[in-house]
């Protein structure tokens, strides 16, 4: 059903109509259509009460105003959240992309290079440590063959809008949030680590070769190919992504 449905929906409900009264929100997000449903969702939620920061990523962090809220959300946000933005808040939680194996960065490609016959979702409390915070619920599928990152990410867009309306709704209701019994699985990945994954070089089986280009194939992206000390760029869609 597409957000503005759901939306239409909420404010006919009485449940939802006016009735947050505590303090205020702050949303932080990217500026892109799925967040923009998440925004809509957020409004009926909290109110004229809601504060929002859209970005992309190499924006800088904007001013933020006031100087305490009642929550902070952060619902893939281009910003690594700084310690004192979390200390200002009573709940500060974020919406991750990826399950409880795949925490950081790039976690999309390294979960199809791992070959991973599931992945999913997180919401978890923010620590001063990106993708560390205790989790309070994950969503998990399976995945499917021949995974690419714009199939995993598409699927898991859909699975995170949920997640995020359920949970945004819990704490419009005053509802304490529920405390997941798994916890993150391993050490978040960085960038670093994703270059590395994202280089070919000679020496590499066929099949390593073909499965890291599917892992880091994505609209204006690629593996980098290093032979003889030259490097080359996979073919990569020049069309805008489905997600």
């Amino acid at each position: 059903m597409p957000a503005e449905r759901v939306a239409a929906i909420m404010v006919e409900s009485a449940e939802f109509k006016g009735t947050w009264t505590g303090g205020d929100v702050l949303l932080l997000a990217k500026n892109d259509s799925w967040c923009d449903q998440a925004v809509t969702l957020s409004r009926i939620a909290f109110g004229d009460r809601l504060i929002v920061h859209q970005g992309m990523a190499n924006d800088p962090l904007p001013a933020i105003i006031p100087n305490r809220w009642f929550a902070l959300l952060s619902y893939r946000s281009p910003w690594v959240i700084p310690a004192d933005l979390l200390s200002r808040s009573e709940v500060a939680i974020n919406f991750h992309p990826g399950s409880c194996d795949y925490p950081g960065y790039g976690c999309y490609s390294f979960a199809i290079h791992e070959r991973a016959a599931e992945y999913g979702c997180v919401c978890h409390h923010m620590a001063s440590t990106v993708d560390t915070g205790a989790v309070i619920e994950e969503r998990r599928f399976r995945t499917i063959e021949h995974e690419t990152v714009e199939t995993l990410k598409l699927r898991t867009y859909i699975v995170l809008q949920a997640l995020f309306q359920d949970i945004l709704f819990q704490l419009a209701r005053g509802e304490s949030l529920p405390q997941s019994q798994h916890g993150w699985s391993r050490r978040p990945f960085t960038r670093r680590q994703y270059q590395q994954l994202a280089t070919v070089s000679a020496g590499m089986s066929d099949e390593e070769v073909r499965l890291r280009v599917r892992a880091t194939t994505y609209p204006g992206e690629g593996a980098r190919i290093i032979l003889g000390g030259i490097e080359f760029r996979s073919e990569v869609p020049s069309r805008p992504p489905i997600a």
